[in-house]
């Protein structure tokens, strides 16, 4: 007998196989949905958790169960908390510090609900038997197929040429960048010859282009028309969003606000948007996807997409988005003009140059700089002038004094030392000595 065995054998030996595998596997799923229903009703009867049972039944380190299947309370918690939260609109986010007390509040209570725990674990094994069984595609069976599907039409395509004398002719290209199949025209010569003399470009870039079309959803490398297209739907949704928003409040003049929801809408008429289709509420404007944009349209045509009033819970969460938001706050810059006056205000006396004499003044005292008033009008300058000479030839007062009372400003050293009205002491001790 020979050691290698003919292909038809080995055929017959790997069916054999393959149906007492399948009989194993039927039998042994009938007993653990026995086991796990019999469990179950232990655990609902006693109030015990499966995992306490099945541990002093069997033992930990028995090897009769996988404790990867196992589901715990934290799992059971987080999958009911992300329900509640799709239910209202919302995302529930689980790795955020402030879910974490969340999350040990409905453990507690499932501890006290064994109901409600066994319902989380059977819906959570639900999921994780569609996530394991489901179909898995590699990327050189998608390849394979598309080249397979490619030769099937230009068999077909060739068929329908002799038998009918017809012609007909397509392109076939990927519908996914996973797929590696190039694009492929299917036609006879004639219909060849139709696009590159009629049309004006050969059938390979004709179906190169179709491919970047379709790969990229349409959104991108789109005609005009498919651009117009996108700005109407963007325009819609604004449209019908700020519509909603007036109606709601009562307030003609509101307009939607989408970078500051939460402060310009929910503070302050407490007005909250339900339903919101995309991962980010945005501004249409920013959303290029034709898409996510037709999807938006969608929900809120069909009602799914609309504004309400906030209810507690909603008021407690805004309450944490803001408290958030003003600890991430950064300090807003002091104006040029104030910055420079609080470095004339607290720079040292040395640097401001007035060479005031700081020696004289007390401990405690503070010291301010003198104030650069405006200049005097020639007009009133004059006028000073005059009633100064009138007051010094009469005998009545001296001439800073007499200048000081007219113009109601300060004495005459602090003028000069300001710097501002040098000009007006410089003219007075000409004058002075013009009536001298």
């Amino acid at each position: 007998m020979p050691l290698n065995k003919e292909w038809a054998q080995r055929k017959v030996i790997r069916q054999a196989n393959r149906l007492r595998h399948e009989k194993a596997s039927a039998m042994l799923d009938e007993a653990e949905q026995a086991w796990a229903q019999t469990l179950d009703e232990i655990s609902v009867e006693s109030g015990i958790s499966k995992d306490v049972l099945t541990a002093n039944m069997k033992g930990r380190k028995a090897g009769y169960f996988n404790g990867k299947r196992a589901v715990s309370l934290y799992n059971a918690a987080k999958h009911l908390l992300a329900e509640e939260a799709r239910a209202r609109g919302n995302v529930f986010y689980w790795a955020q510090p402030e879910s974490k007390p969340l999350i040990e509040d409905k453990v507690e209570w499932l501890r006290s609900h064994p109901e409600a725990a066994l319902s989380a674990e059977h819906a959570i094994l639900k999921l994780r038997d569609h996530k394991h069984r489901q179909v898995r595609v590699p990327v050189k069976a998608r390849q394979m197929d598309t080249v397979h599907v490619q030769d099937s039409f230009e068999k077909e395509s060739a068929a329908f040429s002799t038998r009918t004398g017809g012609h007909a002719c397509g392109f076939i290209v990927r519908g996914s960048i996973k797929d590696y199949a190039k694009p492929h025209f299917f036609g006879d010569a004639l219909c060849k010859q139709f696009f590159e003399e009629i049309i004006g470009y050969p059938v390979l870039q004709i179906a190169m282009g179709l491919e970047a079309y379709c790969t990229s959803g349409g959104a991108q490398g789109a005609a005009e028309s498919i651009g117009n297209k996108v700005n109407e739907l963007k325009a819609h949704i604004r449209v019908v969003l700020s519509e909603s928003l007036q109606k709601i409040t009562g307030n003609p003049n509101i307009s939607m606000s989408y970078k500051q929801f939460g402060r310009d809408v929910e503070d302050r008429y407490k007005i909250t948007l339900q339903g919101w289709p995309l991962a980010v509420m945005v501004n249409p404007s920013y959303i290029s996807s034709i898409r996510d944009l037709q999807t938006v349209c969608q929900a809120l045509a069909d009602g799914t997409c609309y504004f309400r009033a906030m209810n507690d819970e909603d008021v407690q969460r805004r309450a944490q988005e803001r408290s958030r938001e003003l600890s991430l706050a950064k300090p807003k810059p002091l104006s040029k003009k104030r910055a420079a006056e609080d470095a004339i205000v607290h720079a040292p006396l040395q640097e401001q140059g007035h060479g005031a004499d700081v020696s004289s003044l007390a401990p405690d005292s503070t010291w301010a700089p003198p104030l650069k008033r405006a200049r005097p009008g020639p007009r009133k300058r004059l006028t000073a002038q005059a009633a100064m000479a009138q007051a010094v030839e009469q005998g009545q007062m001296d001439a800073p004094s007499a200048l000081q009372q007219h113009l109601g400003r300060a004495p005459l050293h602090e003028l000069v030392n300001g710097g501002g009205h040098m000009q007006l002491a410089f003219g007075f001790e000409h004058n002075m000595g013009m009536f001298m």
